[in-house]
């Protein structure tokens, strides 16, 4: 058990500490409200490979390329965070936040999925505590 604490503890770590300085520093300096709509899906191919049926299964991801208009220049960036989901992503309208200083930096004003991976990470780190506690105690 004191390995697996120690080992949770570590993941957590791992997977939410430099989430999180990452989603902190882009959200302390993406200022500027702007509207934007999804005008294209950059498509990505993933193949895998099953070991115990030897079958391969093929999916695709979806990355909603949001296109905005700051000053007086339009901008289309792709998003870091797709989805399976095609049909809900072309056209929907979002607000985004970006940086004035580099207009192409920019976070999810709200439902940010960047969160995902520190939410992660803090369980990881909070179960790997309780279970060090638990082996001491």
């Amino acid at each position: 058990m004191k390995f697996f604490g120690i080992l949770l503890i570590f993941l957590g770590a791992v997977i939410g500490i430099p989430q999180l300085v990452r989603m902190l520093s882009l959200r302390r300096r993406c200022t500027v409200q702007v509207n934007a709509v999804c005008v294209e899906l950059y498509t990505t191919h993933h193949t895998t490979h099953s070991i115990n049926t030897s079958k391969r299964s093929k999916t695709e991801s979806y990355f909603p390329v949001w296109e905005y208009t700051y000053g007086d220049v339009t901008y289309q960036v792709r998003d870091n965070y797709g989805s399976g989901d095609s049909d809900k992503l072309l056209g929907q309208p979002i607000v985004l936040r970006i940086d004035p200083d580099s207009p192409e930096d920019f976070c999810r004003a709200s439902g940010d999925p960047a969160a995902v991976p520190v939410i992660l990470g803090a369980a990881f780190l909070l179960l790997g505590v309780y279970l060090l506690l638990r082996y001491v105690i």
